[in-house]
């Protein structure tokens, strides 16, 4: 038994060792999408998407404490967003040039390099409808952090966007949204999840 004892720290030194060796090689990326579908014609949601101003509704909730700044049509536009515990968030509009396309990039104001990078695309889905895909890339340079990213990233991101799809989709449909809805809440039954990860 004493020697059991003796062995437990080298044995936790060595489930760490080979813990930190394993997120080593986990992909530094991790991209997590959802999609929906709205019935609405692609025009009608991009409207929704081509101004900074326009995510406010759906994106970051009308009361928020946010600015609005930036280009005031496309790409260029950005929305500062206070959170709760004092963190300025910073959002970008950074290419509106196609109609069934926009990406976007958001980070803590003073940390640009830890940007999320995101995207969203619409496609027909039959007669006046249209399929909205979301999808934000992160990324995580320690090892310890690839670990987090690769579990926990899918569940984490993945409410986030389900939400906010399901914002979009009663605006574009009711011209209202659903700030009582929980996080987490499906967008759809339909919703469609998926995940990637690259080196």
């Amino acid at each position: 038994m004493r020697t059991v004892f003796r062995m437990l720290p080298i044995l936790l030194l060595a489930g760490l060792g080979l813990a930190w060796l394993a997120g080593s090689w986990l992909p530094r990326e991790k991209t997590v999408s959802r999609a929906v579908v709205v019935d609405r014609p692609i025009s009608q949601v991009y409207r929704h998407l081509h101004r900074a101003a326009a995510w406010r509704a759906w994106y970051t909730g009308p009361d928020a404490d946010v600015t609005v700044g930036g280009d005031p049509e496309g790409a260029g536009g950005t929305l500062s967003l206070v959170t709760d515990d004092g963190t300025t968030m910073r959002f970008e509009l950074t290419e509106t040039s196609s109609p069934t396309a926009v990406r976007y990039r958001h980070h803590p104001l003073d940390e640009p390099e830890n940007a999320v990078v995101g995207r969203v695309e619409l496609e027909p889905a039959g007669a006046d409808r249209t399929r909205v895909r979301m999808a934000e890339t992160g990324q995580a340079g320690a090892a310890s952090m690839r670990w987090v990213l690769y579990m926990a990233g899918d569940a984490m991101v993945g409410a986030m966007l389900e939400r906010t799809l399901h914002n979009l989709k009663s605006l574009a449909e009711t011209g209202r949204t659903h700030p009582e809805t929980p996080p987490g809440a499906p967008a759809d039954p339909g919703t469609e999840a998926s995940d990637a990860g690259s080196g």
